[in-house]
């Protein structure tokens, strides 16, 4: 649709509202804290707007979020650990398009149920964990066009379920990991554009 301006923050008081698609408008200013006081929110669809600002901390709050898109925004800052240790229910990531930053905690691990993680194309850095090879259920992952940088992690073997890998124009190092050999499942694997031997 054509909605503009911020987010209502009277969205907060439906508190039996268990999806909010809000997608492809002209939304704009920060994501309303109120919006995570809704204890049955199990799907939140922001993308495609013009929103800005943080994920706010309070998000930890959503226990039963399982889906969660806010790519194709214009939203910054670092991920904070809270995100992947409290959201360990989460199924469905997308960030993808945004201009976050910082490195990727150990806690991504907890995130035991997630079967797309999707990241791509903003200014993320540091190593990849190799605590990303825990979350067993993973099917689709892409890192695509960030400053990741070190070693492709060995550990992305023990992911036997993953189709779809991508972790292009990243600056990584190094070899390709004869262990990736064991993803029998793998459809798609790009690691073009980096500094690999």
């Amino acid at each position: 649709n054509f909605f503009s301006g911020p987010i209502p923050n009277f969205l907060g008081k439906f508190q039996m509202l268990q999806e909010l698609h809000l997608a492809k408008n002209h939304f704009s200013g920060q994501i309303p804290s109120s919006l995570f006081n809704i204890s049955t929110l199990y799907g939140l669809y922001l993308s495609s707007n013009e929103l800005q600002g943080s994920i706010p901390p309070i998000i930890g709050n959503s226990q039963h979020l399982r889906y969660l898109d806010m790519s194709n925004n214009k939203l910054n800052g670092i991920i904070f650990t809270e995100l992947f240790s409290l959201l360990s229910s989460l199924l469905y990531l997308n960030l993808s398009n945004n201009l976050f930053s910082g490195s990727l905690p150990g806690e991504i691990s907890k995130m035991s149920n997630i079967y797309k993680f999707d990241i791509s194309h903003n200014k993320f850095s540091g190593e990849v964990p190799d605590a990303i090879g825990q979350s067993s259920d993973l099917e689709y992952i892409s890192m695509q066009d960030n400053f990741f940088h070190g070693t492709v992690p060995a550990k992305l073997a023990s992911l036997k379920d993953i189709q779809i890998l991508d972790m292009s124009r990243n600056n990584f190092t190094g070899q390709i990991p004869k262990d990736l050999e064991a993803l029998l499942s793998v459809q798609f694997v790009n690691l073009s554009f980096n500094n690999l031997e």
